[in-house]
């Protein structure tokens, strides 16, 4: 293993050897780390790059790696040789691990065809209709779980598609559910359904038997000058390990300011009981307009920048669609990994606006003429100069997070998942053979919910395997 630096060097302030520092002065440095798991203290990361020079060596793939002379000298025991996947790995004065990542690679394969088809209807089973899939859940690869927001209930399927049972019923007594927002794993083999409004939490066993509920005693609290709203960051709730659960307010979004305002999303967790409820994170939400012509009350733009936290055991992983970048967090918050790739934003096109157009035109076609000023005052939302980074966030049955973008494939880009390790390195790339919203990745296997021609809503279910190394 050699210790290297990945990537375009970049500008530090020059010291010159010799007298007072002249103004303006630049030099080139870079980013120094140990590959496969050593990391350079700060301290280090400083003093080098001073006084060694840079060797670059052209590997595999045709990617420049550079080489400190200092690198060498003070890890020679790094014989591994160079590869194209190699990561830049350094640590912050705070001690956190950064993983700097470039090229790519496939992850996992996804099978061609869905081993498992729920609301189309085949020849084995009969349809099934779905009101709105608002989430869904592996139980297992003969079972899965999927929670109806119309239906106020969580219908289960065995892996032929066949429905085997539902859970629950519209209303709030025990049992009964509200507009549900999601369903998680729970301990053992339990399930938890959030709601979204009440934020009440319902914990039921593996039969779909209502075992208690959960109601957290905290409230948001609100700065002045915010308001909440209800958008993409709803309250829900999942247990990240330890029978702590974690929990998300609405969006608190400015009322007032010029141009482009970000929300405030505020994070808590809290043991099952529920009454011990505390503030843990606050994260940048969702990018809104106030001087938007017409609008009474902020408005957000076409495909705002947003954050994304997927539960993990011990903890929980974020993203905020800024850059390609995924943060690996511990049940209190503190920021334990940051794994980033370099790669740079895809710039909204002309006809990427066109696309969207298209998209709300055939939605206003089967809505109907009521909704039409809806529709006016979402084509006179703004686009933004380029597509947020990552719009979801999913974590699998290892701890890996998976990020990727829920437009991709509307606006023409592949529907892809960039995928890492809890410790930050970049394990590459998963490519999908569908345009939709994935709901969960587990034991192998992807869940996700698609619509036809007619906007009609199913769900399909993927095998994914590893990728055949020639």
């Amino acid at each position: 293993m050699r210790c290297i630096q990945v990537g375009a060097l970049r500008d530090r302030p020059a010291m010159p050897s010799r007298g007072r520092r002249k103004a303006g002065a630049r030099r080139r440095s870079a980013r120094v780390g140990c590959v496969e798991g050593v990391t350079l203290n700060s301290a280090a990361y400083s003093i080098l790059p001073r006084w060694t020079g840079m060797l670059r060596v052209r590997v595999n793939g045709g990617v420049v790696l550079a080489v400190t002379l200092a690198s060498a000298l003070l890890f020679g025991s790094c014989e591994q040789a160079l590869d194209s996947d190699a990561n830049t790995i350094v640590a912050d004065s705070a001690g956190i691990r950064v993983v700097v990542s470039v090229g790519s690679r496939t992850y996992r394969e996804v099978s061609e065809k869905p081993m498992l088809s729920i609301g189309s209807g085949n020849a084995a089973t009969p349809r099934t209709e779905l009101g709105y899939v608002a989430d869904g859940l592996i139980l297992s690869p003969l079972r899965v779980a999927i929670a109806d927001y119309l239906a106020s209930s969580v219908l289960l399927f065995d892996s032929l598609g066949a429905h085997l049972s539902t859970w629950g019923s519209p209303g709030q007594g025990p049992g009964e559910f509200g507009a549900i927002a999601n369903v998680d794993r729970f301990r053992g083999d339990s399930v938890l359904v959030g709601e979204i409004g009440s934020r009440r939490l319902s914990v039921l066993n593996a039969t779909g038997s209502f075992g208690r509920t959960i109601t957290p005693r905290l409230r948001p609290e609100v700065p002045p000058g915010y308001t909440p709203v209800v958008s993409c960051c709803q309250s829900w709730g999942a247990e990240i390990g330890s029978g702590t659960l974690l929990m998300t307010f609405p969006e608190l979004v400015p009322t007032s300011g010029p141009g482009r305002r970000r929300s405030l999303v505020q994070l808590l967790t809290m043991s099952p009981r529920g009454d011990d409820a505390r503030h843990t994170a606050s994260f940048r939400g969702g990018d809104y307009r106030m001087d938007l012509e017409g609008a009474a009350s902020p408005r957000p733009e076409h495909y705002p920048r947003g954050v994304s936290i997927a539960p993990r055991e011990g903890g929980f992983a974020v993203t905020d669609g800024i850059s390609y970048e995924v943060r690996f967090h511990a049940t209190d918050g503190t920021v334990l990994t940051i794994a980033r790739l370099e790669r740079q934003r895809v710039p909204f096109r002309r006809a990427m606006r066109g696309a969207t157009e298209e998209y709300l035109d055939r939605l206003e076609a089967r809505v109907g003429a009521p909704e039409a000023s809806g529709f006016n005052q979402l084509r006179d939302q703004p686009y933004p100069d380029s597509l947020p980074a990552y719009t979801l966030l999913l974590t699998d049955d290892s701890g890996n997070a998976w990020a990727g973008s829920l437009h991709a494939a509307r606006l023409g880009q592949q529907p892809r998942f960039d995928v890492f390790a809890p410790d930050g390195r970049f394990l590459g790339q998963v490519l999908l053979p569908f345009d939709g919203r994935v709901l969960d990745v587990w034991q192998g296997h992807l869940l996700a919910v698609v619509r036809d021609e007619l906007d009609v809503q199913s769900v399909v279910m993927y095998e994914t395997s590893e990728p055949v190394r020639e």
